[in-house]
Parts: C-alpha cells; structure tokens; sequence
C-alpha cells in the first residue's frame, strides 16, 4: 500500500554535523572606577566614576542545514531518516500503551516501511531562526555550554509512504499518534498531517 502524505512540521531543528559560523562581540570583563575629591575651602566632594569594559569578536558556530538552491534539506525517509525514527518512536510509545503487540514487533513493520523521498528539500518554510540550547556536557566537569542551532518554525512537505497491506491499520494508528510527539533532532519538532491520499498504480 501507498499513501501520500502532505506534512506541516513545527519547529524542525538542524543539525547532523552541518555548521555554519558567525561572529559575536563577547564580553571580558567589565570594570568601574571612580575617583572622589574635596574642595579644601568649602569641604564639598564630588566623585567621577569610570565606566571600562573589555570585548572581543569570537567566532560562534551554529547548527544548520544542509542547502540546495537557496532551500534546507533535511534526511526526512529511507530507513532510519528523521521520519523514519519518529514514526518508529511513536510505534514503541503505543506498544507501552499496549495498543500494539511489542516493541520488537515495531521494529519488524518498520524494515518493511519505505518513505521517499529520502533528502526532501524544503521549499515552503517560514524564515529560518536561530535558537539557544543550554547543555550539560559529559564528563567529571558537568559544564554549562550553550548550543545555537538553526530551525524552521514551521515548513510543509510532502512524502509518500509505503508498507505492505497486512500493516495498515498498524501504520494508520502510529501516524495518527504521531502527531502527539515531540521528535526528531532535538526531540522539538512537531508533525500535523495535513492530508493523506491512497496511491493507486
């Protein structure tokens, strides 16, 4: 079976090793002085204060995507694309529920579902924006780093999935829940499925 699907993601986050850079003034420190004085005929003071800061320019790198034309792609289909895992997330999440066999059996449907195409460019999007991610890093340290990473707010495509028939009404109920999950890169996107139409051949 084959079903076309027309797709509005929110909040689709780059990454997968694709950076782009880009310069910030950083502050070094900051200092004030100040200085008092007294008039010796009149006992009055007065104090000036000295504002001084130190900055430089450091490069910053950012997550992105990878372009085609001016547009994002993003490896949405073919086995394990950022489709691909959310659907298989979302089928492991109803097996907890107990509204499928077991994890393992969504693990075998899933080997037979082919989602074309796999590198989707991205034609209609809002803007790109930039987004801050704070970050524990691994290690004895346990250091505060912020990440920046390049998202789309929301975007449309379109897919087609296909799986075998005995799957359906499996494949039907993980697509519908879906779009109850937060997924793909940084477990922030979310996925409206605006329309699906069976393929006949």
């Amino acid at each position: 079976m084959e079903l076309k699907l027309n797709l509005k993601i929110e909040n689709l986050f780059g990454g997968d090793g694709i950076l782009r850079y880009i310069e910030e003034k950083q502050v070094k420190f900051i200092r004030k002085k100040s200085k008092k004085t007294t008039k010796q005929n009149t006992g009055v003071s007065s104090e000036n204060a000295i504002g001084e800061e130190q900055s430089e320019i450091v490069k910053r790198e950012i997550q992105t995507f990878k372009f085609e034309n001016g547009n994002p792609t993003y490896r949405l289909g073919g086995i394990h694309g950022k489709l691909w895992g959310h659907l298989r997330a979302s089928g492991k999440m109803l097996a907890d529920l107990g509204e499928l066999d077991s994890k393992a059996g969504v693990d075998r449907m899933m080997m037979s579902i082919n989602l074309t195409p796999i590198n989707v460019i991205i034609t209609d999007f809002k803007p790109i924006q930039i987004a801050e991610i704070p970050q524990i890093t691994a290690g004895m340290n346990k250091a505060l780093i912020i990440q920046k990473f390049d998202y789309i707010p929301e975007c449309k495509i379109e897919m087609t999935i296909k799986f075998p028939d005995m799957y359906k009404e499996h494949v039907l109920k993980i697509l519908r829940y879906s779009e109850e999950l937060a997924g793909m890169n940084k477990r922030r996107a979310t996925l409206t499925i605006l329309n699906k139409e069976e393929i006949f051949k």
